[in-house]
């Protein structure tokens, strides 16, 4: 993520423009730049443009757009009011509106802007692909399905393929899900590839650590004891913060904490989950539920913690009955110190973190993903690798080529699937510039797309 303050400082470089005309060509050529990827660039010539027109719609919809690309959706939302002011009706400034709403975890108000949308734009991709952010984003699946399947007859694109295959893979068909995505990597190889870098979409630390407290208050006047788990335990514990590239905040609960009342209980505190009452009762108990804070637009993951006899707990991910589990030693609690408060941890820490992220945890590894290079899972149905296909060509469609040709090594490391190695070997036949991440043996035994109960 760009630093904000070298961004916001950039455009008092140089005096300002003259005039609307001089300010007008500035903005141009920041458009040239934001289409390039180059949105640091960008951003500067578009609040240059607008010191000396603050009423120029296309200068006010780009540094939107800018602001957004480089992670700071919060200071993007600053300069919707005056854009929509001036141009209620901009197709594209209302789509921005709802991408951020939903970024931001107020999804009343994206849906009414989504649902307005569609009505009247049923056929535009941009607005179809919008609303099922939207859709996906609240778990509505069945209605995301019915307009993905819509989408596809329109744009038979790789994002188009790579949502509807996320439907599947919520729903529980890991078979469908995977014939998507292979379509999705299918038609990415067929097609020349823009060598734009857009920047990593990660959480402000700043907001993590606030909503980290938040979420702390709220659990202790709820008496529900929590502990830090995955990456948020990682970081905390390895190197004294929040992950940096961290999308998330990760708590275990006890397996027997009730989660309706949980969830009903946070509503209170500001808090919104996107799962329904019927979802929540009628599991035999979920293993995991996201919530989000909405006033920092923090994500916070909770993993209900198993104990068995076998002498592990187990915690994880269900997708409508398929589970990813992780799988670890028992342990007890005890505390660490971080940002002037107590928080509780596995009282095992660094044998614990060994168990999940091998013997190499202590030390930063850029291109590692515990749903696939974990130790310990157990994933009888291959969520895990569904979701890899997912991120994998999700990063494509973005344009994070590093990103999904990191992927494609992970997965073909313990997943033996032809297509990923054409797609490995596209991105870096295309793409110029890049400095890969470091190879990672192939396994002894991997799986293949029998898994999912499809030929090899």
């Amino acid at each position: 993520m760009a630093s904000l303050e070298i961004v916001n400082s950039t455009h008092l470089a140089g005096e300002p423009p003259k005039n609307q005309q001089e300010a007008r060509v500035i903005a141009n050529k920041a458009l040239d730049y934001l289409q390039q990827g180059k949105n640091e660039e960008a951003l500067a010539l578009f609040l240059k443009a607008l010191e000396s027109d603050s009423e120029m719609v296309m200068a006010l919809s780009g540094t939107i757009e800018a602001y957004m690309n480089l992670g700071y959706s919060i200071h993007a939302l600053e300069y919707i009011p005056k854009a929509l002011e001036l141009d209620p009706n901009n197709l594209g400034i209302n789509l921005l509106y709802a991408k951020i709403l939903i970024e931001r975890y107020r999804y009343n108000e994206a849906k009414k802007i989504c649902e307005r949308l569609y009505k009247s734009y049923p056929n535009d991709p941009k607005v179809m692909v919008v609303y099922l952010q939207y859709l996906l984003s609240v778990n509505s699946y069945k209605t995301a399905k019915q307009i993905s399947e819509r989408l596809l007859k329109i744009s038979k694109s790789p994002s188009s393929y790579n949502n509807t295959g996320l439907i599947y893979l919520e729903l529980g068909d890991m078979k469908t899900a995977i014939e998507l995505f292979r379509k999705g990597f299918y038609q990415f190889i067929k097609h020349p590839i823009s060598n734009s870098k857009p920047p990593e979409p990660f959480m402000e630390v700043s907001l993590a650590k606030e909503a980290l407290l938040d979420i702390k208050r709220a659990l202790d006047s709820l008496k529900i004891p929590f502990i830090l788990v995955a990456g948020t335990l990682l970081g905390i514990y390895r190197d004294g913060d929040i992950l940096p590239h961290d999308k998330d905040i990760d708590f275990g609960l006890p397996w027997n904490t009730p989660r309706l009342e949980l969830i009903n209980a946070l509503k209170a505190y500001g808090y919104t989950c996107t799962y329904s009452e019927e979802e929540i009762m009628g599991s035999k108990g979920l293993w995991n539920i996201s919530v989000a804070h909405i006033k920092y637009g923090i994500g916070i993951d909770f993993f209900f913690i198993q104990p068995r006899d076998d002498g592990y707990v187990y915690w994880g991910l269900d997708k409508n009955g398929k589970t990813f589990l992780t799988r670890n030693k028992k342990f007890g609690r005890s505390t660490i110190e971080y940002v002037g408060e107590t928080f509780y941890i596995p009282d095992n820490p660094a044998e614990h973190l060994e168990e999940i992220y091998g013997e190499g945890w202590g030390t930063p590894q850029a291109n590692y993903n515990t749903l696939i290079l974990g130790a310990n899972i157990v994933d009888i149905s291959g969520v895990g690798i569904a979701l890899c296909y997912n991120h994998c060509l999700g990063n494509i469609c973005e344009g994070r080529y590093k990103k999904a040709h990191g992927y494609t090594m992970q997965l073909l490391s313990v997943h033996n699937d032809p297509i990923l190695e054409k797609v490995k070997l596209h991105i870096e036949e295309h793409v110029n510039d890049q400095q890969w991440y470091e190879p990672i043996p192939i396994k002894q035994h991997r799986t293949d797309n029998t898994i999912f109960g499809l030929n090899k």
